[in-house]
């Protein structure tokens, strides 16, 4: 079996399917005849019944051989020697009755069909098979002894009309053989197509892998980076709602993580939030940067903060969104408060020097 295509397999499983009922229909048409031959004898009963009766044991002794046959190497012969027994037996009692009644012509067709109907031939074997029981039957005609010039007229009629069934049980055999064959091939092209679908979806699963990963790895290092950034970030939208924050940010100014729907104006006095929007925001969102816009922001303990503010519009899960460097400068603006005090003491000093050189060249002694 190993050695058969994959349709030749197929084609034996279904047979090894169909084959109990074509046995069951052979057996229940020789029932059939039988009380046939019990109403309408043609013959002695005692002659006739033995015959079917052993057709009917030879098609259960095949359907036990069916049922034992586990590796489905006996489909042909079993289905085979069922529709040659059946006819046998037909063309045996025409034979042994010395007569040609038309119920064996009627039976040899209903033989023909129950084989070539069921079981899944091709045209070719439909053709054997069915001239197999042709033959038989012309043979059983030339091997009476007698016969009116009559019947001999009604029997090639019969022949010719048997002949005539047998092509056209071969053509449906081919035709369904070839539609059962164009199935197999189109669902051999279905599994196929599965198949590559499948082996698409695993690289493309493979894909997101790998590109989730190197995106996972990017989003690590850039929140490496924006966290290592000394100076507080934040990224808000249009209406000034913190998107993002980095840890500094939300130090000094929510005191912890930040909440659902927290603002950048809660960080912002109420007196500068109308230059926020304007000078800062609108600003943003025009797509012009800003940078070193002087504020005070309120802190998470509502101390004021000098900062310095510089900004910049990009893009976050396709809408604008701008990101804002809030830098400290407390201590700068320390530093710079000192540095003018120590410029106007020097100024101060400078100026007292002077006045006191002037003062004292009023007092210079000239006789000398």
């Amino acid at each position: 079996m190993n050695s058969l295509t994959p349709f030749q397999q197929e084609t034996r499983q279904l047979l090894h399917q169909r084959l109990p009922s074509i046995l069951r229909a052979n057996m229940a048409l020789m029932g059939l005849l039988a009380v046939s031959d019990l109403v309408f004898p043609t013959a002695p009963p005692a002659l006739v019944l033995p015959w079917r009766l052993a057709a009917i044991t030879v098609c259960g002794l095949l359907l036990v051989l069916h049922r034992l046959d586990r590796g489905q190497q006996w489909g042909w012969l079993i289905g085979g020697g069922s529709s040659l027994c059946t006819g046998a037996v037909i063309l045996g009692l025409m034979l042994h009755t010395n007569t040609v009644a038309s119920s064996a012509y009627v039976a040899l067709i209903a033989t023909i069909t129950i084989f070539t109907a069921i079981a899944p031939l091709t045209g070719t074997q439909a053709l054997i098979s069915g001239f197999a029981l042709v033959c038989g039957y012309l043979g059983a005609i030339v091997s009476l002894d007698f016969l009116p010039a009559a019947k001999l007229l009604e029997l090639a009629g019969n022949l010719f009309f048997l002949i005539c069934f047998v092509f056209i049980a071969a053509i449906q055999c081919w035709a369904d053989h070839g539609a059962r064959e164009r199935e197999f091939r189109l669902r051999l092209a279905e599994s196929e197509a599965a198949r590559e679908l499948d082996r698409q979806a695993g690289r493309l699963e493979e894909e997101v892998r790998r590109r989730t990963g190197e995106q996972l790895l990017s989003e690590q290092r850039y929140r490496l980076l924006y966290e290592a950034i000394t100076d507080d970030l934040v990224l808000v939208d249009r209406d000034g709602t913190v998107l993002q924050a980095n840890d500094r940010y939300l130090a000094h100014f929510c005191g912890g993580p930040c909440r659902a729907g927290a603002s950048f104006y809660d960080a912002v006095f109420v007196a500068d939030r109308a230059r926020v929007a304007t000078e800062l925001l609108g600003v943003l969102f025009r797509g012009e940067p800003v940078s070193g816009l002087c504020l005070s922001l309120r802190t998470s303990d509502g101390r004021p903060l000098a900062v310095e503010v510089s900004g910049a519009l990009l893009e976050r899960d396709g809408s604008p969104a701008a990101q804002l460097l809030i830098r400290d400068i407390t201590l700068r603006l320390e530093c710079e408060a000192r540095l003018l005090a120590s410029l106007d003491r020097q100024r101060t000093t400078e100026s007292a020097a002077i006045l006191a050189l002037a003062k004292l060249s009023e007092y210079r002694d000239l006789t000398p």
